[in-house]
């Protein structure tokens, strides 16, 4: 029987997500480099840059020292296996598990920390805003029971099968619990229950609760004849409580097969030929992650209606698929594995291809039936390419040995199916950027305006009013996409695509007598990434803070700047600036060191004399030792979206941040 509980806290100190600042470096980055951060008498400023021209948003310093948020979360983490040897060659395994996960959050921003949001008109009222908090409980709650039956068997020293057919049921409950308030009677009691006015509460209570079970039947065999041909077949039948009758249950069937040529006669003669695998794969697996726990039941939505010529207020349920099922991936795989010179160099090399369809997607529905989107089956995409390894002992003697690892991945994305009336999936808005999903294109792929620098003379922009009638000098050079003459939304277009052409690690491990020192690399080249932070660091309107780039702005004929970012002058043309463009689409590529090791184990000779000693290992660590990159900020692995549609968006993330660690392994 195993235990493991863990508790873990956490101390934000303020985060901003949520927010239009996407974190506290964002909130930063935005605020006034002109208003101090400290007033005349040594106190904070609680809102710098509180002028005419600006907006009221929170001093970062006060976020920090004021802000609570705190999470406590405590897991229990235990099984008990039981093993039963019934005859000769039959074993029965039962697996009894249990995983508890309780957590409590604790949010409270006094009324002296400023605003975390933005006034809705320049020059807001200064006057310190109600203090908000919340507190929350989670409670999961996850049952496991499995149990296998599995026979194996060798005939004629040549002949091994090995069989199996289990049951697993699993179970989890979740129950959540919030309460917040917006009017505390003061800063010094931070609790919901202070959130009053006179003697009523001002704030709000709710609560969310949700279960789901998943019941599996399961059969696998494999056989082996002579270490030489290999066979591997299982069978899945799954059911989950998520989806209705009519698709709650799935069949997920896998087969594969193996061909380890090195062994065979014919290739004896081969001698610096160690290993040669040819290996064949098929498969269908399902997916059930979706947030509802019972999205086949309607919502009760409510709506006006005429009774007797009164007016009164109903409920109709809203529209919802009832027909949910699996979301299903298709997928097969090709593969060899060679080794050479007495398996001091290694290659593997697969191929796959994997169609994902019945995916788990909302789809927009006209608002008459109560909702907006509906969760539904839809769509098919497609994943192929190559995935390639090496491994080689490069040097190898006494005391020295240097040995390597690479891989490289090569993965192409395309969209094959979606709606009824294949419309695009798209999400976000003209401001922060959006990712548009729609078929013949890759997933998530960025969508705004295309621009190309900006007109440098006045008869350059009038030469171009047929196509962007509000052109000045030193205002953007807009694209018409679709020629009608006018620059609108509809001339938003694809500017990015977030997947890389390939990604990569590699690593290096070298042991010198007692030294022993490995190297991690990875990378992706390839990628671009869409610079969400850039609606406010290039925002040309003046109420925030802006990147130096933005010196370099046109000013005139003669002061062109960079010719790429626009004048000030123009409000109806300089608005362009702050929505999602092609000039805010970064190279994502990268190459990380991200972890360097050196370590030292104590000789044999040495731990003789320690006596009470059997082995002891000293050791230095750098993660994230060095980026490389010329991406403007050092994350290029950060993203805003973390959804399978939106991905690669950045809104002011936080740096890597480069750990040096000192430890020691020692046992006795």
């Amino acid at each position: 029987m195993k235990v493991n509980p863990s508790y873990n806290l956490r101390n934000r100190g303020g985060s901003l997500e949520g927010t239009p600042f996407g974190s506290l470096l964002g909130l930063g980055l935005s605020a006034s480099p002109i208003s101090p951060a400290y007033l005349e008498d040594g106190s904070i400023n609680p809102t710098p840059g509180v002028t005419p021209e600006n907006y009221l948003y929170p001093n970062p310093i006060n976020v920090i020292n004021g802000v609570t948020d705190k999470r406590n979360d405590f897991r229990l983490l235990s099984s008990l296996n039981v093993d039963i040897r019934l005859l000769e060659g039959f074993y029965l395994k039962n697996v009894f598990g249990i995983d508890m996960n309780f957590s409590h959050s604790r949010f409270f921003w006094p009324s002296w920390a400023g605003t975390p949001n933005l006034h809705a008109v320049p020059g807001g009222s200064t006057a310190a805003p109600d203090a908000t908090g919340h507190s929350e409980r989670d409670e999961f709650i996850t049952y496991l029971v499995e149990n296998y039956l599995t026979y194996t068997k060798t005939f004629n020293e040549v002949h091994t099968i090995d069989v199996m057919a289990g049951h697993s049921a699993q179970r989890q409950d979740y129950d959540h619990v919030k309460a917040s308030g917006t009017k505390f009677a003061d800063d010094k009691i931070p609790y919901v229950a202070n959130a009053i006015t006179g003697s009523t509460r001002d704030g709000t209570a709710g609560s969310d609760n949700f279960k789901y079970a998943l019941e599996s039947y399961i059969a696998r065999l494999n056989y082996t004849y002579a270490d030489k041909y290999y066979f591997h077949a299982t069978i899945r039948h799954d059911g989950t409580s998520r989806f209705s009758k009519s698709g709650r249950w799935g069949t997920f069937p896998s087969v594969s097969a193996g061909w380890n040529m090195a062994e065979e006669s014919f290739m004896d003669k081969i001698d610096f030929l160690n290993t040669l695998k040819l290996r064949a794969s098929y498969g269908i697996t399902g997916n059930i992650n979706i947030r509802q726990s019972f999205g086949y039941y309607p919502t009760m939505v409510a709506s006006d209606y005429y009774y007797n010529n009164n007016l009164s207020v109903g409920r109709y349920p809203g529209y919802v698929d009832q027909g949910l099922k699996w979301e299903k991936n298709k997928e097969y795989d090709i593969g060899l594995d060679f080794a050479f010179l007495r398996n001091r160099l290694g290659f593997t090399v697969d191929y796959y291809n994997r169609r994902t369809y019945d995916l788990l997607l909302d789809r927009p529905v006209p608002s008459i039936l109560g909702v907006t989107s509906s969760l539904t089956n839809v769509g098919e995409i497609e994943n192929r390419g190559w995935e390639i390894s090496l491994s080689s002992i490069n040097i190898t003697t006494k005391d020295f040995e240097w040995s390597t690892t690479f891989n490289i991945s090569f993965n192409k994305n395309k969209v094959l199916k979606l709606t009824d009336n294949q419309d695009p999936i798209e999400i976000g808005d003209v401001y922060q950027g959006s990712s548009v999903t729609e078929v013949g294109q890759p997933v998530g792929m960025y969508k705004g305006y295309k621009v190309n620098g900006v007109y440098l003379t006045e008869e350059e922009a009038i030469a171009d009013h047929h196509h962007n009638p509000g052109a000045h000098a030193g205002t953007l050079r807009i694209e018409d996409m679709n020629n009608d003459g006018e620059i609108s939304s509809a001339d938003r277009t694809i500017i990015g695509n977030p997947h890389p052409k390939f990604v990569y690690g590699m690593t290096n491990t070298i042991s010198y007598k007692q030294f022993d020192f490995s190297m991690l690399i990875n990378g992706a080249f390839g990628n671009d990434i869409l610079m969400s932070s850039y609606e406010f660091l290039r925002n040309m309107d003046g109420p925030f803070n802006v990147l130096k780039e933005v010196q370099n702005r046109y000013r005139s004929p003669e002061q062109p700047g960079n010719g790429q970012i626009p004048t000030t002058n123009y409000a109806d043309q300089r608005q362009y600036v702050r929505l999602a463009n092609s000039d805010w689409v970064k190279n994502g590529s990268y190459l990380n060191i991200s972890n360097v090791t050196l370590g030292y184990t104590l000789s044999p000779e040495l731990l003789k004399k320690l006596q009470y000693v059997n082995s002891a290992r000293f050791y230095l660590t750098i993660q994230n030792a060095l980026i490389i990159s010329k991406f403007p900020i050092n994350n290029p692995e950060a993203s805003v979206g973390g959804a399978n549609l939106t991905m690669g968006w950045q809104k002011n993330p936080y740096p890597l941040t480069r750990m040096f660690s000192l430890g020691t392994n020692i046992t006795f």
